[in-house]
This record gives structure tokens, C-alpha cells and sequence, in this order.
């Protein structure tokens, strides 16, 4: 939306001194997962590893971090208490990658069926309080 003033073309947040930031164009992160095993047990103790490939495609070096979350009766701790973790990887330079395994367990009362778990790779710029880019999967686990 364009707002002529003064015959100076502007932008709507322009009249508020805001002005737009460029976003880098393309995908941030080739992210790709697996499971080993590829199953959980249902209603018996288990686990299973999330591994996490994670190359930054953005073109210039980023400070990255990484969120997994985990839905009801699994957790990343024996009895399932912890569904949410964020790992902070730090500075990663162009074209680089890192491996992450993940443990995710599921208990007595995980049930047989399928599982969505979230992964979310966030590129920062100055500190982690700071998102400039993210890509987001959703991968399922199966437990039977």
C-alpha cells in the first residue's frame, strides 16, 4: 500500500518512521532427520534417537539455535516430563553443517499410534533474543 505525499511515494509504515527490513531470499537451513530405531515400544520403557543434519544455506554466517517439542506421553527424560528443548549451536558459517542426536523416550503410559514432533532452526543476528529467519519440520514417530 503506497501513499503519495508531498509527490514522494511512501510506504504505509514509512509515515510512521518505520522502515522495512530486507530479508534474505531463499531457504535459510537444509534441515533433514531420522529416527534410530525408527520406533518407540508403546507402554513399556523405550527410546529412540532424533538425528538432526543442519546445514546453513543462507549465504553468510549466522548465529543459530535449534527447538524440538515433543507432544503428550513422550518427553526427552525417562517419565516424559521435559517436551521442550532448546539447544544453542552458535555461530555457523556458510555451506557448514552440524549433526544432532536427540534422545526421546516414551514410558508406561505412551500409547500405541503416531507422533508429531516439531523442529524449528531459527537464524539470530546480534544475540538469541533476536530471530531474523526460521525453518520449521514436522517429522512423525511411531510408536507401536
Amino acid at each position: 500500500m503506497l501513499f503519495e505525499i508531498y509527490g514522494e511515494s511512501m510506504g504505509f509504515l514509512d509515515i510512521f518512521g518505520k522502515k522495512e527490513e530486507s530479508k534474505p531470499a531463499g531457504i535459510p537451513f537444509k534441515l533433514e532427520t531420522r529416527f534410530r530405531p525408527i520406533r518407540l515400544k508403546a507402554l513399556g520403557e523405550s527410546k529412540t534417537e532424533l538425528l538432526i543434519d543442519l546445514q546453513n544455506m543462507g549465504g553468510e554466517d549466522v548465529l543459530v539455535s535449534l527447538v524440538v517439542k515433543l507432544p503428550d506421553k513422550i518427553g526427552f527424560d525417562t517419565i516424559g516430563l521435559y517436551r521442550a528443548k532448546e539447544i544453542r549451536i552458535g555461530q555457523m558459517g556458510n555451506g557448514e553443517g552440524k549433526n544432532l542426536n536427540i534422545e526421546i523416550f516414551g514410558s508406561s503410559k505412551t500409547t500405541a499410534g503416531n507422533y508429531e514432533v516439531e523442529i524449528t532452526a531459527f537464524s539470530h543476528y546480534r544475540d538469541y533474543g533476536h530471530v531474523l529467519n526460521s525453518v520449521k519440520k514436522k517429522v512423525t514417530l511411531r510408536v507401536v
